[in-house]
């Protein structure tokens, strides 16, 4: 049996946190023959974390220890799947990770060549654990859980049970990935995709992986080459195009389990801020469908995939301006009826008790309305117009109110379809076929 989303939870459960390795310790040689060898490089690998001494690539006992340390992450992955499970330690693996990252963050600058060299290596180590777990089903949860290290690696992280702030999240984040480690991260990721042995579990990571990375500002040279960006994208929207039929005897929690998938790929396509991937490929027209509800996709979108979707339309007013092809006002009747959807189901449920409450709404219309900034500049007299109707749901809503315009935006939406009548002037069938109002 393959793992597949809705095994998800078991990813964050089992196994037993050992130590790592040196460049010559195999996979195979365990935990308890490699405790010696890593004694060697403690001290070192201590100055190093700590900015004390800087990292040298040049040095062979510094390459050595940074080494050790990435195998000290992604081994143990390795070694639980073959010895007793114990609940909550492979995650303890991950987070672990994540606290050493945290750790290099802490002693920036002395830390920056340090970090960019730790993160390769860790890529190369998790790469090597999925690689020797292959497709076996007892390996498969250290198999997924080393995808969640690569996702870690580009994450906007919690603190005190909130998200940082996007530029603490930018700052901790972008010293990781220069050097090349951005295009090198995407390049893993999208082998692994490619790769037939792994399962939705692991596709679940990889995109996260991928979305956050995409979500970072524009750099000088870029962090993912154009055509690397232009093969992830379309990986992306052959997932959310691609038509599942599920039996009407499956269980809901395997649907809702599949859309959540999508949905990590439909995030990848709004991060990119790109109308175009290559000749054919068409990213803003696959966000519309979702947005819209397109009757082509199956199953039928949930809410939050089209909330998604409609942030990553809004973010697409600069672009929109340099693809004379592309007809914003028609994007922006998608969006909103997306919004409308999102103010209706937002209407009944936001001043519900906490516990009852289904969505964060008062995020998601941040999110939204942050969004939908970016259309401000857009010089068409429709898309204003959604703009200042989407906005009087979505501030009702950010301010914990039952929003009574919200019923009125769908009705406004109907009586006023966009002048363009499809996404694209060359292409008269870039169009989607609302399906009406899909449920979460």
């Amino acid at each position: 049996m393959k793992f597949g989303v809705s095994h998800l939870c078991l990813a964050a459960l089992a196994a037993l946190i050992l130590i790592g390795a040196t460049r010559a310790q195999r996979l195979e040689d365990g935990a308890v023959a490699f405790e010696a060898k890593l004694r060697k490089t403690r001290d070192l690998r201590k100055q190093l974390f700590r900015g004390e001494i800087p990292a040298d690539p040049k040095d062979k006992e510094h390459v050595e220890a940074i080494d050790c340390a990435a195998r000290e992450v992604a081994f143990p992955l390795y070694w639980v799947s073959i010895g007793n499970f114990k609940p909550g330690k492979l995650s303890d693996i991950v987070e672990d990770f994540a606290l050493r990252l945290k750790e290099l963050d802490k002693y920036r600058p002395g830390t920056n060549t340090m970090l960019t060299l730790y993160t390769k290596e860790v890529i190369d180590r998790v790469n090597e654990v999925i690689q020797k777990c292959g497709d076996q089903k007892n390996k498969q949860i250290a198999s997924i859980n080393s995808c969640r290290v690569l996702w870690v690696i580009s994450r906007r992280r919690f603190e005190r049970g909130f998200l940082v702030s996007e530029k603490q999240w930018i700052d901790e984040t972008l010293p990781r990935l220069t050097d090349g480690n951005g295009e090198y991260l995407a390049n893993t990721c999208l082998t692994l995709l490619n790769d037939p042995k792994i399962t939705d579990g692991h596709r679940y990571y990889l995109y996260r992986s991928l979305s956050a990375l995409l979500a970072l500002p524009a750099q000088t040279p870029p962090l993912v080459k154009p055509e690397t960006l232009n093969k992830i994208l379309q990986l992306a929207m052959k997932q959310v195009e691609k038509k599942v039929d599920f039996p009407k005897a499956t269980p809901r929690h395997e649907v809702e389990g599949y859309k959540m998938l999508r949905q990590q790929a439909i995030a990848i396509l709004a991060a990119a801020r790109k109308i175009n991937a290559g000749e054919k490929e068409k990213p803003a027209l696959v966000l519309a469908r979702v947005a819209g509800a397109d009757t082509s996709l199956v199953p039928a979108p949930r809410l939050t995939e089209r909330v998604e979707a409609a942030i990553g339309l809004a973010r697409l007013g600069a672009e929109a301006a340099k693809t004379p092809d592309f007809q914003m006002d028609y994007a922006a009747n998608m969006l909103a009826l997306a919004v409308a959807e999102f103010g209706k189901e937002g209407a009944a449920n936001i001043q519900a008790k906490s516990i009852e409450r289904r969505r964060p709404w008062k995020i998601d219309a941040a999110r939204i309305g942050e969004a939908m900034d970016e259309l401000k500049s857009v010089k068409n007299p429709y898309v204003q117009d959604v703009v200042r109707q989407c906005a009087a749901v979505l501030r009702e809503i950010e301010a914990g109110r039952s929003p009574p315009t919200a019923n009125g935006l769908l009705d406004w939406v109907s009586r006023n379809p966009a002048p363009s009548k499809s996404l694209f002037k060359s292409d008269p069938t870039s169009t989607v076929k609302a399906a009406g109002l899909a449920a979460e």
